[in-house]
């Protein structure tokens, strides 16, 4: 089986978050605010710009009652309970983006479309430009030759693996099992010729 490059687990990081981000975003959307990608960025920090929408909401919907006192009361019960809203949106995308962690994820990677959340194409792209550099003669010679050394290192491990006498065909200098080629803590390669007398 193929092994996941790092591009790959980082782009399966971030999509598996895509539903929590939904989950994150639905209640805004349901309660009549409109998210679109800036709103979550700035969601993911204290979402001014959402506050601004339920802000904008609340005055037109408060503007419906002619009694001063009647129309601030109003103003004020709705934007509260949408700020609450917005809050707890805030409180999950956090949660989903492991802001709090020494690695979270880039919200930079989500876009919203219709209300629907995925991954955005242009950060897939930058991703791939910084973990795949583009090919060329000396990558693909550098390529072949990692390729070829694990070929080389798997083949010989395999050639002595029923051998009840050789721990592993080639380790490190941490292993204290019998080997035929160690590595030393600096990249040295050592031959073990003394221990072919057990091939």
């Amino acid at each position: 089986m193929e092994q996941m490059t790092e591009l790959d687990r980082i782009i399966k990081k971030h999509e598996n978050e895509i539903g929590s981000i939904q989950r994150a975003i639905t209640p805004l959307i349901e309660a009549g605010l409109t998210v679109a990608d800036e709103d979550l960025l700035s969601l993911s920090y204290e979402g001014a710009s959402l506050k601004g929408q339920a802000t904008s909401i609340a005055t037109k919907e408060a503007e419906k009652f002619k009694v001063a006192f009647r129309r601030q009361q109003e103003f004020e019960c709705i934007t509260t309970e949408l700020f609450k809203i917005i809050e707890t949106a805030r409180n999950n995308l956090r949660k989903a983006l492991k802001s709090d962690y020494s690695n979270p994820l880039n919200v930079n990677a989500f876009v919203i479309q219709n209300g629907i959340v995925s991954l955005s194409e242009r950060w897939k792209e930058n991703q791939k430009w910084i973990y795949e550099p583009e090919a060329n003669e000396d990558r693909k010679k550098a390529t072949f030759l990692m390729n070829k050394a694990i070929a080389a290192i798997e083949a010989l491990n395999a050639f002595v693996a029923d051998n009840p006498y050789i721990g592993k065909g080639v380790t490190s200098s941490t292993d204290d099992r019998r080997c035929l080629i160690w590595i030393d803590g600096e990249g040295n390669i050592h031959k073990d010729e003394n221990n072919l007398k057990f091939i």
